[in-house]
């Protein structure tokens, strides 16, 4: 687990709500983007149940640069949440994306994008309020 969970955040991206509109037509999910400073981010999952406590915790580490764009990629759960496990992956659906982002902000149009996958950020295990 990295050293900085919970002990701060730049924004959170809700992932899982059926109640928000989705950006597609084949299955439920939208697009996000985030303005955040130049620097190094760690990229964590959070379980939205207050009697849940994190017992494994993926994450993924990337650097954003001045005057660039990340692309993390498309988190995709296969299945809903559980409450005990989360299982989603992350999946290179670039091209798709960002042509809807730069659609949606006529800004970003000529900013240039890296693409950043993250792999092995699976494995999110929550127990109850007593778990160690």
């Amino acid at each position: 687990m990295g050293n900085g969970y919970y002990d701060s955040s730049v924004d959170a991206v809700e992932v899982n709500n059926a109640f928000i509109k989705s950006d597609f037509t084949d299955h439920q999910g939208f697009v996000s983007a985030l303005d955040v400073p130049a620097g190094n981010y760690e990229l964590y999952p959070v379980f939205g149940n207050p009697l849940s406590k994190p017992i494994q915790v993926p994450y993924v580490k990337f650097t954003v640069t001045a005057g660039e764009g990340i692309y993390l990629g498309e988190y995709f759960m296969d299945r809903s949440c559980s409450i005990f496990r989360d299982h989603g992956t992350f999946r290179d659906r670039a091209e798709r994306d960002l042509a809807f982002v730069r659609e949606k902000n006529p800004g970003l149009a000529n900013i240039v994008f890296k693409t950043h996958i993250a792999e092995h950020f699976d494995g999110y295990v929550v127990g109850g309020p007593d778990s160690k």
